[in-house]
């Protein structure tokens, strides 16, 4: 388990985001679990792996149980 700490404003969540996929870079790369973040479908598989709780949780309201 980790844990990513910073001051407010310090880009903290844009990075996980970047990092998982749910926002795409302009420029730049990194790596998650030794694969590149361009890389769509090695992301997929990475992901899997990894457990994300965002502060506030966006649910689509169109879908239902």
């Amino acid at each position: 388990m980790f844990g990513f700490l910073g001051p407010n404003g310090a880009g903290k969540t844009t990075t996980i985001r970047l990092l998982l996929g749910l926002h795409h870079p302009t420029r730049g790369d990194a790596e998650l679990l030794g694969t590149s973040i361009r890389d769509r479908a090695a992301l997929r598989e990475c992901r899997a792996r990894i457990g994300y709780l965002p502060s506030e949780p966006g649910m689509d309201p169109d879908v239902t149980g």
